[in-house]
């Protein structure tokens, strides 16, 4: 953001974000968050930060582009949304989606500024046998995974 207020709250949100993502193990460990003020030739600015621990790995993307590695990718990407499923956690941006998921020895959710909670299936929609809407949401994020890879 171009302002301290809204360069902050970013920051803030995407800790709260991050904070059931950092529960279950699929983000990198933060380091360090907080505040910071910058001089810069046109004055003092206020900025917001978060330091995580590096993961060494590819991005989903990359790795459905490459016959060798869209197997693995999608078995990472399965057993990722399975978690998130499990944590009731819906990442929100499909667009970067395949971006912000990185696979070293597991897939790591590495932007969390579109991830949010979600209610559990209602006692009701069981009942009724309903699918539950973020299973559906994730198994057709999956297939489109697979089609990209060819798989």
């Amino acid at each position: 953001a171009n302002d301290a207020a809204g360069s902050l709250a970013e920051k803030r949100l995407e800790m709260r974000n991050l904070e059931p993502l950092l529960a279950i193990g699929r983000a990198p460990k933060v380091v360090e968050h907080g505040a910071l003020e910058l001089v810069t030739p046109a004055g003092k600015k206020v900025t917001g930060y978060i330091v995580q621990e590096r993961v060494e790995g590819r991005e989903l993307g990359a790795m459905l582009a490459d016959r060798a590695a869209a197997a693995r990718a999608l078995k990472e990407a399965r057993a990722l949304f399975e978690d998130l499923i499990a944590a009731r956690i819906k990442l929100e941006d499909r667009v970067k989606m395949s971006e912000n998921i990185v696979i070293d020895r597991k897939a790591w959710v590495l932007d969390a500024g579109e991830a949010a909670k979600v209610a559990p299936q209602s006692r009701f929609d069981k009942l009724l046998g309903r699918p539950d809407p973020l299973r559906v949401y994730y198994d057709g994020l999956l297939a489109e995974y697979s089609r990209r890879a060819g798989i």
